[in-house]
């Protein structure tokens, strides 16, 4: 059987059941009904449709000579580029130390506290896709990194200006970064830590600590380009933006998206430890997209109902686990252990059309930042009603602080205004972005396929199960954007 038929009845049949689907949707994150002017199954369709057109103008189009870093660097003396720096250090130690005084003193409620607002809205939404649409600042501003430094430069004082003696990092230290990525994405959307200020406030501190520790242990550049979460998140981010910042080269001017392919060669265990990054950060949008729709209220309420696992839940609630959290983190997991599955099925088929000519985990560290673009949209999709809304959370809490009966700027009793933001926008933003996104990947992935296979014909026909692929993973994410929000 050709390896191609079955992928194609399945877009095929996909298409007819989305043919049905009514027209209206309720813009995924937002909740409020919006009736389109087409039929939903339309923009599903259409949007798969414009994902396949960019394989084939990338098929007909790019050639091997064709694929260079188009670029306009704009040099900046280093004096003031080190000026900067130190400017983006200060300020990145200025908000960390008032975001944990204000975790400590500020108003105990998640909403008007200065420090939930700022991690969970500002910095893990709002910086996030500021890294990765227009410039990466996290390596300026990353407060742990300069603390780290610090403590290193502590100790070695201490120590009568000896250098500390570096043990090398375990064989597992690329891991880590994956595993910090699912605690993090754990902790803020399964676990009640994220909701209360003194709690947010131990979690920064435990980070810090344990980043310390382990930078003087394991050497500062280290322990920051291999194992910590943060550092490996926000560098894939920048490697998406337009623009990049750096000491020896100045501002970077780009094509978006890159500067993926631009990436330094990694040792296997380190490629593969990348490619489960960048399936858990796509696996826990995902997951977050998921968990609001019907479909799974439905698996709550079928685990709830379940006679088969009622006496193991019984039990495992008398002592004292939280079954919803429970079901929560499994979840988070199976979107995570499927995503794995799945694209590992596709660089098998894509290893398949390019006659083996290389090796499977080549393939799979070599195409896998071409799924940044991806997370990165759905990430956009996904979040924007959420961050021009909850965003404005700031504006009273910027009056009072620290919950001292303050009002600074004259805004403390401001109130989110909810026409920033309507269904509408939320949707066409949706719709644009997750096309967007997945045809960046589709060239990322198509310039990658150049680079790897001897022949043009051969880098064409490996890219068809890629194809395939993103074809169908655009149409889903636009019908999970389309679900009601089941709180």
């Amino acid at each position: 059987m050709n390896i191609y038929a079955l992928p194609k009845a399945l877009t095929f049949g996909f298409g007819i059941v989305l043919f049905f689907v009514p027209n209206f949707v309720y813009a995924h994150a937002f909740g409020a009904r919006y009736d389109l002017p087409l039929p939903l199954s339309f923009f599903i369709v259409a949007s798969g449709i414009a994902v396949a057109v960019s394989f084939l103008v990338a098929f007909l189009f790019v050639r091997r000579g064709d694929v260079r870093a188009f670029s306009i660097t704009f040099l900046i003396k280093k004096k003031v580029l080190n000026y900067l720096h130190r400017l983006l250090q200060l300020l990145g130690l200025v908000v960390l130390s008032i975001v944990l005084m204000t975790a400590l003193v500020g108003d105990p409620s998640p909403t008007k506290n200065l420090a939930t607002v700022t991690v969970w809205v500002w910095w893990w939404v709002g910086f996030t896709l500021f890294s990765a649409l227009l410039v990466n600042l996290w390596p300026c501003l990353n407060p742990f990194c300069t603390l780290a430094a610090l403590w290193i430069k502590i100790v070695q004082y201490l120590l009568g200006g000896r250098s500390l003696k570096m043990r090398p990092l375990p064989v597992f230290a690329p891991y880590l970064a994956v595993l910090g990525l699912f605690t993090l994405s754990w902790i803020e959307l399964v676990s009640n830590i994220s909701e209360t200020p003194r709690q947010v406030f131990w979690l920064i501190v435990i980070y810090l600590v344990t980043t310390c520790l382990c930078a003087s242990r394991y050497g500062f550049e280290q322990w920051f380009k291999q194992a910590d979460p943060l550092t490996r998140l926000f560098s894939m981010m920048g490697r998406l933006a337009p623009f990049s910042l750096s000491h020896s080269s100045g501002l970077v001017i780009r094509f978006p998206g890159s500067g993926l392919s631009q990436a330094p060669k990694m040792e296997a265990k380190d490629g593969l430890a990348a490619v489960l990054f960048i399936l858990m950060l796509i696996s826990v949008v995902l997951f977050d997209g998921l968990s609001e729709t019907p479909l799974w209220q439905w698996v709550k309420e079928f685990v709830a109902q379940s006679q088969a696992l009622r006496p193991a839940l019984l039990s495992m609630q008398s002592n004292g686990l939280d079954i919803l959290m429970l079901v929560q983190t499994a979840g988070l997991i199976l979107v995570f252990l499927l995503a794995c599955i799945t694209y590992y099925v596709i660089i098998f088929l894509i290893w398949l059309a390019g006659y083996r000519e290389v090796s499977v985990l080549v393939i799979a560290c070599q195409f896998a930042p071409s799924l940044l673009p991806i997370a990165i949209a759905y990430h956009l999709a996904h979040y924007v009603s959420y961050f021009m809304l909850a965003g404005q959370l700031i504006i009273p809490i910027l009056s009072d602080p620290f919950a001292l009966g303050w009002d600074l700027w004259g805004t403390q009793s401001q109130r989110i205004n909810l026409s920033v933001i309507n269904a509408e926008n939320v949707w066409w933003i949706a719709v644009f972005a997750l096309i967007a996104g997945h045809v960046i990947a589709v060239f990322v992935a198509h310039a990658e396929a150049i680079r790897l296979f001897t022949k043009h014909r051969i880098a064409v026909r490996s890219q068809i199960p890629m194809m395939v692929f993103m074809v169908l993973l655009t149409m889903l994410s636009l019908w999970v954007l389309s679900q009601p929000i089941i709180s």
